[in-house]
C-alpha cells in the first residue's frame, strides 16, 4: 500500500477521494467540499492523506496535526477495495506516523452493529472508546450539534483536546 499526500485539487487522486468522501458520510458529518479544498494547503495542520495499490485508489484520511494530539477526522476505503485489509494497513501507517502522540477520533454512538463494528475496528488498533460526554459541533450554521462519542489511543483526552477540536477543527468561538 502506498501513501500519498494531497496538497491541491489539482492531484489525480482528488476526484476519487471526494467521491468516497461525499459518499461515505452523511453531510452532517462532513464539510462542504469547497471548505475542505481551503484546507489543503497544511498551513492549519490539516493533511489529507490518499492509499493506493499498485496504482488503484483504494481510501483517503483526513487529519490534523496538534502539538498534544492528532485528530483523525475522516477516513475510508473505497467500496471495492473493503474486506481486504487496506484499512487496518492505513490504520496501523498512522500509528506510525504519530509514535507516541496521542490518536483521537470521534465514533457515532454504538446504537447497531454497523456502528459497534466500527468501534470494534479502532480498538482492536489500540484505541479506547472513552466516557467523556461529547456533542460535536455543526460543520454549518444550519445543523445541529451531533452526539458522538471519542476514541484515543492512550484511553484518555488530552487537556486540551475538545477545546481544540471546537476553535481549530469546528471554528468555534468560544
Amino acid at each position: 500500500m502506498i501513501t500519498h499526500q494531497i496538497t491541491s485539487t489539482h492531484d489525480p487522486l482528488w476526484s476519487e477521494i471526494v467521491q468516497t468522501y461525499t459518499a461515505a458520510f452523511p453531510a452532517v458529518e462532513r464539510r462542504d467540499v469547497p471548505l475542505l479544498v481551503d484546507l489543503l494547503d497544511g498551513k492549519s495542520g490539516f493533511c489529507s492523506f490518499a492509499f493506493s495499490d499498485e496504482g488503484v485508489y483504494i481510501g483517503f484520511m483526513h487529519f490534523w496535526e496538534f502539538p498534544s494530539f492528532i485528530y483523525l477526522e475522516h477516513f475510508a476505503i473505497a467500496p471495492e477495495a473493503r474486506q481486504k485489509g487496506y484499512g487496518g494497513g492505513a490504520i496501523r501507517w498512522l500509528l506510525d506516523r504519530v509514535a507516541d502522540t496521542p490518536l483521537l477520533l470521534e465514533v457515532e454512538l454504538p446504537i447497531d452493529d454497523d456502528t459497534r463494528r466500527r468501534i470494534s475496528f479502532y480498538e482492536r488498533h489500540g484505541l479506547h472508546l472513552l466516557d467523556t460526554p461529547y456533542l460535536q459541533p455543526p460543520y454549518r450554521e444550519t445543523d445541529e450539534e451531533l452526539p458522538l462519542r471519542l476514541m484515543c489511543t492512550k484511553g484518555q483526552l488530552p487537556d486540551d483536546a475538545v477545546h481544540t477540536l471546537r476553535t481549530k477543527v469546528y471554528g468555534c468561538s468560544e
